[in-house]
């Protein structure tokens, strides 16, 4: 199922989640893929600007641990499934706790997830090994295009590659 968030971003999931929660598969049979998916291992994708990106699972991003430094790097999407809000970041961090809970670093979306926290839903979309890599690809997500989209809450990019 392709749900359209906003101009810019699409989620894709393996299976309809209203169908799953209530049992009813397409074919009226629940399967093993609705099994799978009541565990929370329902494939998913999500496109920024047309771009996709296949969502990690918590369960696999917690063995993305560099082996050299132990730290953990990864980029992601908080999306106000209500609204179509959304934040694009970054985290580079030592500890699995710090990146679980992590939040957006702009203040705008703070105040904006401080007030809604159970509307957003948090996707990780990539995992590397250093810090410039994350950082690359946030400044090649975060465009003057989406920086210009008015449900975004995001903060500059320390750099782009591509200027």
């Amino acid at each position: 199922m392709i749900f359209d968030i906003n101009d810019n971003i699409t989620l894709w999931r393996e299976q309809d989640p209203i169908k799953v929660a209530t049992g009813k598969s397409p074919s009226g049979d629940p399967g093993e893929n609705r099994n799978l998916d009541l565990f929370g291992f329902q494939k998913e994708c999500i496109a920024i600007k047309e771009q996709w990106f296949d969502v990690i699972p918590l369960g696999e991003l917690f063995h993305l641990r560099n082996k050299v430094d132990g730290y953990y790097r990864v980029v992601y999407v908080q999306i106000n499934m209500e609204n179509g809000e959304y934040y694009i970041g970054k985290a580079n961090r030592p500890n699995w706790s710090e990146i679980k809970r992590h939040q957006g670093s702009g203040l705008k979306f703070k105040s904006k997830f401080k007030k809604n926290t159970e509307k957003f839903a948090h996707y990780f979309i990539a995992a590397f090994d250093t810090a410039e890599e994350t950082e690359q690809l946030e400044a090649t997500l975060v465009d003057a295009e989406l920086l210009a989209d008015q449900r975004r809450f995001l903060s500059i990019p320390l750099f782009n590659p591509l200027t």
